[in-house]
This record gives structure tokens, C-alpha cells and sequence, in this order.
């Protein structure tokens, strides 16, 4: 029995744009999951050597030494690998002993990616401005680049003086325009731009707000 003969649907089909968008949005979705486990993965490898130095460096006495012949050797034995250098060995370390007492927010740093975790920690000192950036990064993926626009202006800072308490602060900046990132956060760049556009929106209005409650 032959197959049925199939129909060929003209390329310029009213209909044919709105498939290619939808596959184009299913293959995105499909990476950006693929990248998630993947950053995850990752997060916990680093995760784990960072423990694994800081328990020989407390147990053993060793000294930071270790660190520089580790990422010498790891390097030797897999070469092709990315992330090993000392400077990222150190960050391990270091990653490990900032988060390893605190229970609530080490899942956190978890979920996010390696990058993202290196902006947090480079630039907040604060423990609750940490959490903070973890959990908005977290609910609404925002990009490495989106995230340090996001500390350089202040977004935390600027949803303390607005809330007194840390959870109506979280609560706060989820009603804002940032909320609008969960529909654009499969397309790639455009996602950083339209993010990095509606913040800068929001924080021109809360400043010219500002400005109106001194006059």
C-alpha cells in the first residue's frame, strides 16, 4: 500500500511563521534546560573540590600550596577542560566556606550559574544582599549581565528603603516590571536587552519619586 500523497504547504502559508516560531521556541526552551542542568552539575562539582580543600587545609594543616599544585595537575591530566585555573581553584574555596554554615541560602547558589555565583559573591558583602540577588536571579533567570546591571544600580538597596523587612523586600521587587523576564527568558539576547531596558525604566521612575518627595 503506497503512503498518502502529502500535500506540499506553500512556504508563504499564513500559517507557516507561526510554526517556525513555535519549533524555534521549543529548541530554545530545550537548550536553556539542557544549560541549566548543566550549570548545575557544574555548580556542584566546584562545590565539592572547594570542600574537599577546605577539609584538608583544616584537618591536614596544609597551607594554600595545595591550591596551586591541584589546579597545576588537574589541568595536566584534562587538558581540554575549562575551570581549573588557580585564580577559579580559589574561588571554589572560597565559594564553599562563604555558603557552608548557612543551610537557607546554599541551595540557593546551587540553582544558579557558576558566573552568576562569581558576580554575587565579588560584589555583595552583605549576607542578606547575597540571598537577596540568589533569589531574584533564581525566579527570574536573569543573565549574568542583567544581574550585575541589577547590583550595580542598587536593587537592593532601593527595595530596603521601601520595605523595612527582607521578605516584604523580595515581595516588593517581584511586583515590578522584572516579572516580565519569565516570557522572554528563551530569547537569548533579546531577554538580557528587554530586562536590562524595564529595569532601567523602573529605577528612572523611583529616582524622579525620589526627587518628588524632597520638593
Amino acid at each position: 500500500m503506497k503512503p498518502p500523497k502529502l500535500e506540499m504547504i506553500p512556504v508563504n502559508s499564513d500559517d507557516y511563521p507561526h510554526l517556525l516560531v513555535e519549533i524555534k521556541e521549543r529548541i530554545r526552551s530545550a537548550q536553556y534546560a539542557a544549560l541549566k542542568a548543566v550549570n548545575k552539575e557544574l555548580v556542584g562539582l566546584y562545590w565539592d573540590i572547594g570542600r574537599m580543600i577546605v577539609e584538608r587545609q583544616e584537618n591536614a594543616g596544609w597551607g594554600q600550596g595545595v591550591v596551586d599544585k591541584l589546579a597545576a595537575d588537574i589541568r595536566a591530566e584534562f587538558p581540554g577542560i575549562a575551570g581549573f585555573s588557580r585564580r577559579n581553584m580559589f574561588y571554589m574555596r572560597d565559594f564553599y566556606l562563604l555558603y557552608s554554615q548557612d543551610k537557607k541560602v546554599q541551595p540557593l547558589a546551587a540553582q544558579i550559574g557558576w558566573s552568576h555565583n562569581l558576580a554575587i559573591m565579588g560584589r555583595c558583602k552583605d549576607a542578606l544582599e547575597r540571598e537577596f540577588y540568589l533569589r531574584m536571579t533564581k525566579k527570574f533567570g536573569w543573565s549574568k549581565n542583567v544581574l550585575i546591571h541589577q547590583i550595580e544600580n542598587q536593587s537592593y538597596e532601593k527595595a530596603m528603603l521601601n520595605q523595612t523587612n527582607f521578605d516584604r523586600a523580595l515581595t516588593w521587587l517581584s511586583r515590578q516590571k522584572y516579572h516580565n523576564g519569565d516570557a522572554c527568558m528563551l530569547r537569548g539576547q533579546r531577554f538580557e536587552r528587554k530586562s536590562s531596558r524595564q529595569g532601567e525604566g523602573f529605577l528612572a521612575k523611583h529616582r524622579l519619586y525620589e526627587r518628588q518627595k524632597t520638593f
